[in-house]
């Protein structure tokens, strides 16, 4: 093929949704659930607390580990080079490939 077919991901999508896949299988049972909760299905921190019975803190923290190792992972094999970690910045970038 010179293209994929219609519907398939495109090798560059396929290959970030691998990485997303590979980053996320490393994660505790907890990080996880915070990630499916807020990075897949978008909730809120008072969501995710209501659903995971987490205090925000823990939530607040877990978020963050999690999007600093993705950073760090990501890195690791080539990407974000030359980017400097900002607040949010990894998930706009993401988001941006899908």
């Amino acid at each position: 093929w010179t293209h994929p077919p219609a519907g398939w991901p495109e090798p560059e999508s396929a290959e970030l949704l691998g990485l997303v896949a590979e980053f996320t299988d490393g994660l505790s049972p907890r990080e996880k659930e915070v990630y499916r909760l807020r990075f897949v299905e978008e909730l809120e921190h008072r969501e995710i607390c209501q659903r995971t019975g987490l205090s925000d803190s823990k939530v607040k923290t877990s978020e963050q580990r999690i999007r600093e190792r993705f950073f760090e992972f990501m890195q690791h094999r080539g990407y974000f080079e030359g980017y400097v970690q900002q607040n949010r910045g990894w998930l706009r970038f993401l988001r941006s490939w899908s």
